[in-house]
């Protein structure tokens, strides 16, 4: 919730949505969560999206919106017999993303100095 409302309040919009945010923090926010998903399909369990079944693409590039979730259906195949199917997958542009972050940091030390 604490990144939501950064997002929300420093950063570009409607780029960085709640909804936005939350598929980033829950699906992709470090090794140890892309690591234990084997299949490389993330099954939302958030009840608004129950069903809907997210992979991923990270680009170096600075397309925009940094983070987009694309409504596509495919399967991945991975080391494993059976194929695992996907409805969404998302889009980082980590390019984007990092100067989205930088450019958010000084609105976020003036709301420091002004408390």
């Amino acid at each position: 919730m604490q990144i939501s409302a950064y997002a929300t309040a420093y950063m570009r919009q409607p780029d960085y949505a709640p909804e936005t945010v939350r598929i980033l923090f829950d699906a992709l926010r470090n090794p140890i969560a892309q690591r234990s998903i084997a299949t490389g399909v993330w099954a939302d369990r958030h009840d608004e999206f129950r069903g809907r079944r997210l992979t991923w693409k990270v680009l170096a590039d600075r397309v925009r919106p940094a983070i987009r979730l694309v409504e596509e259906v495919g399967e991945v195949h991975r080391d494993s017999r059976w194929p695992c199917r996907y409805t969404h997958r998302v889009h980082v542009h980590l390019g984007s993303l990092w100067r989205d972050i930088a450019a958010s940091v000084p609105a976020y030390v003036d709301s420091l100095t002004l408390a």
